[in-house]
């Protein structure tokens, strides 16, 4: 009974919203020939793939009660160093792991303040963005960088089949964190 309450208050919650999903998704289906097209459903997919990654991350920091205002400008910052390492000669095997000890190595300082000096997650996350994307300016001069690394240009623009890599990597991601969900349940560790 608790889990149909559930269902039916959210539907009613978001209804109009899905209501109005739908309707787009109609009337572009009617007006234009490309919409269903499979490569425009996959393009839509490819580009949603960044925030999915970063929404799994951010929905465990909401059920705990936090926020992290940060995490857009630490994944800049992650990304720029990347790009800076390969380009300057680190191999790519190196680059990526260090760019995410990099993000990580942010997240940590967020914590570590947040839990020893009693600070607002909301104060440290907005602050933390605001260093960690001026440093970003200030590393690439304000502007634009490009990878011309094969291998780490494939991560964005490869395909496995017909699926592009990043909707693989989300699809893993959504099984990782689907799988750290359920488990307490399916040791009885947690009940609705």
């Amino acid at each position: 009974m608790n889990e149909n309450h559930f269902f039916v208050t959210y539907f009613k919650r978001n209804m109009g919203t899905l209501i109005g999903l739908f309707l787009l998704c109609a009337f572009l289906s009617i007006t234009t020939d490309s919409f269903l097209d499979s490569g425009n459903l996959l393009t839509v997919l490819r580009q949603v793939c960044i925030n999915a990654t970063l929404a799994f991350g951010m929905t465990y920091v909401l059920i705990i009660g936090s926020i992290d205002l940060s995490v857009g400008s630490v994944l800049a910052l992650s990304g720029v160093t990347c790009v800076m390492l390969i380009e300057n000669g680190f191999p790519f095997g190196l680059a990526l792991p260090a760019s995410i000890l990099l993000g990580s190595f942010v997240g940590l300082v967020n914590g570590i303040v947040i839990a020893f000096t009693g600070i607002p997650p909301f104060i440290v996350t907005l602050a933390m963005q605001t260093i960690v994307r001026g440093f970003s300016y200030i590393v690439t001069n304000g502007t634009s960088i490009v990878s011309k690394n094969e291998m780490f240009n494939s991560i964005g623009n490869k395909y496995v089949g017909f699926l592009p890599i990043p909707v693989i990597i989300v699809a893993v991601i959504i099984v990782i964190a689907a799988w750290f969900s359920i488990k307490p349940n399916l040791e009885g560790g947690c009940t609705p």
